[in-house]
This record gives structure tokens, sequence and C-alpha cells, in this order.
């Protein structure tokens, strides 16, 4: 694991988002956004917030808190995910209910996906998704990623999952 460093705080924007590192103040929104996506119980997504602000942390780059422009509201997140023994940096993304099906994964994965090929120097990143889960492989594909083959990820916790693996194009090569 490499050295805690100060986290890139760079904000992001699109026409119709803002992307910035996750404040303490988005907590409760992303634990009511897990709890409708997935069941989360409180303290299961209180510590997986933890975890995004941890990682910014170690990392110094993370999941964005996305805020919708019309109405200044929390949307979900976005970003740059690589849990330690994971093999390779993640762009992934999850949207609160009422934010889904509105091109927000799409506008500001692809957003994410310049900023890491500018700063970090990661041009091929992957999104590693659930077999069954129509919608993201639908983002990952609105994004030019190709289905490349599956890999099993350690979540911590004893969680391990069978995820496929969805290959970014470079943002350049995707303009």
């Amino acid at each position: 694991m490499s050295a805690c460093i100060a986290p890139a705080a760079a904000v992001l924007e699109t026409g119709r988002l803002v992307l910035r590192m996750p404040a303490a103040a988005d907590a409760p929104a992303f634990q009511q956004m897990k709890e409708a996506n997935d069941g989360s119980s409180r303290g299961t997504s209180w510590r997986g917030f933890a975890a995004l602000l941890g990682h910014w942390m170690i990392r110094g780059f993370g999941p964005y808190s996305v805020i919708a422009r019309d109405g200044d509201r929390f949307a979900g997140t976005v970003g740059l995910w690589q849990p330690d023994g994971w093999p390779e940096i993640e762009l992934g993304w999850h949207l609160a209910p009422a934010a889904q099906g509105r091109g927000y994964a799409t506008e500001a994965a692809r957003a994410v996906r310049r900023h890491a090929a500018a700063t970090l120097g990661a041009r091929r990143l992957v999104s590693y998704i659930a077999a069954g889960n129509r919608r993201s492989q639908a983002v990952a594909r609105r994004l030019g990623a190709v289905h490349e083959g599956a890999v099993t990820l350690d979540f911590g916790l004893g969680g391990r999952h069978a995820e496929e693996v969805w290959r970014h194009p470079d943002p350049e090569a995707a303009a």
C-alpha cells in the first residue's frame, strides 16, 4: 500500500454537474442512496462513506460526490477506486434512484476519465460490473468500454465477488 498523501482536491464541472471531494455533509444522502440501491444498513453505508474519505486520504484520488446543478442536490458518486490488492484503478459510478436515467453517470465518468489521464497518467481504466447489472453495462458501453473478461475481487470483511471487467478506451481515442 502506498504512503498516505494529501488528496488532489480538484473540482470537476460539466454542463449539469459539479464533482467534488466528498464532505461530511454528504453522508446522510450517501446513506439514503446505499439503502435505496442495495439495502445497506445504516452502519454499513456509514462505513462505506468513511471508506470513500479514507481512499482519498490514502491514494490522493477517489470517488467524487456528484452534485446536480438543478437544485444543488447530491446525485451520487462517480470516480476512481483502487482498494489495496485490486489489480487496476476502477472508474465506478453509483447514483441515487432520483438521479438515474438522466445521463449523469456517463457525463461525470467522462469528466473523471479525462481528469485521471491528465493528472494521474491513468489512460486505460476499467470498470468492474456485476454480471446482471444491465444499467451499468449500458453506461460502460456509452463510454466506449468493452467487456474484457472477469475477475474475483476482495471487497473486504470476507466478501469476494466475481465481477465483469469492462476496459475503457484512452480518453483521447474516445474523444
